[in-house]
């Protein structure tokens, strides 16, 4: 086991505010527009842990300091369109812009700078379906295109349906989406472990289940199967001690909750959730991915 010399502690600062409009201009239109800040400074002197294997130093963790000043602006404007049919149609648009600076050290065989500073804009229209042909079932449609800074294009559909049995309250649910999801600054820009070459992670997942309400509505289960292809997945190498992009990760699991309102201000809620990720041709294991999570 390693060995830890000293306290870790470090200072860290927070803010956030916002602003949320919206404007009916008819029974039929809704207009919306949400403004956003993050701002996150935070002062870290992280001291060594000595090594678990005295003559192999790269057991153990070095020192390291840094100074991160974040920060992370967004505005959403949207237009909800009531139209026939249980129809409701969503456009809009969403701009953010992020800043990101990093000043420290990492003690590596003496002093090793660490620092970065980065900018990105994501620029992402989208629209979003939401219907209703009959009573017990409901349809939702989406679409959104990420426009990123230094980064690819991406488009991401998503679909999803539920129905439920009026008799038995029995509700079945599927759905369908794709994501991404763009590398931190850290792992861009940290000129120890980061990887400026770094890709997007991409995602296709699908999922089925149902939900089942009982005890006079005050309890419910639910369950579901899932399965997400992931591609190029952001994971740590120790071969080269960067972060690395894993080329195809699968992903297959389950999902169980169960909520309870013993009172009518009480609520218990219980989930349970397994998931086996393997890397495609590849024994390597990805790590802090837990296979079990219960909360």
């Amino acid at each position: 086991f390693n060995v830890l010399l000293n306290i870790n502690y470090f200072p860290a600062k927070e803010t956030i505010y916002g602003a949320d409009f919206s404007f009916d201009p008819s029974e039929k239109i809704v207009l919306n527009l949400k403004l956003a800040n993050y701002q996150r400074d935070e002062d870290k002197n992280t001291p060594a842990i000595a090594p678990a294997d005295p003559g192999d130093p790269f057991t153990g963790i070095p020192a390291a300091t840094s100074s991160i000043d974040f920060e992370r602006k967004s505005a959403l404007v949207s237009a909800l369109f009531r139209l026939p049919l249980n129809t409701d149609i969503t456009v809009g648009y969403e701009h953010l812009r992020e800043v990101g600076e990093n000043r420290g050290t990492l003690d590596f065989f003496g002093p090793q700078p660490r620092d970065f500073n980065l900018t990105r804009t994501t620029k992402s229209p989208f629209a979003e379906a939401k219907i209703k042909p009959l009573e017990p079932l409901i349809i939702h449609l989406g679409v959104r295109r990420d426009s990123i800074s230094d980064q690819q294009n991406e488009t991401r559909p998503s679909a999803g349906v539920r129905f439920t049995f009026p008799d038995t309250k029995t509700t079945l649910k599927a759905h369908y989406a794709e994501g991404f999801k763009p590398p931190s600054f850290f792992a861009l820009g940290d000129p120890i472990s980061g990887n400026p070459n770094l890709l997007s992670e991409t995602s296709k997942s699908a999922e089925i289940g149902f939900e089942q309400g009982f005890w006079a509505d005050r309890a419910s289960f639910s369950a579901a199967l899932f399965k997400t292809k992931y591609k190029n997945l952001i994971d740590f190498d120790f071969a080269t001690f960067r972060l690395v992009n894993r080329n195809r990760v699968n992903a297959d699991g389950a999902e169980l909750e169960l909520k309870v309102r013993p009172l009518e201000k009480l609520s218990i809620a219980l989930n349970y959730t397994f998931v086996d990720l393997e890397i495609e041709d590849s024994d390597i294991n990805l790590r802090n991915r837990p296979k079990h999570r219960a909360g």
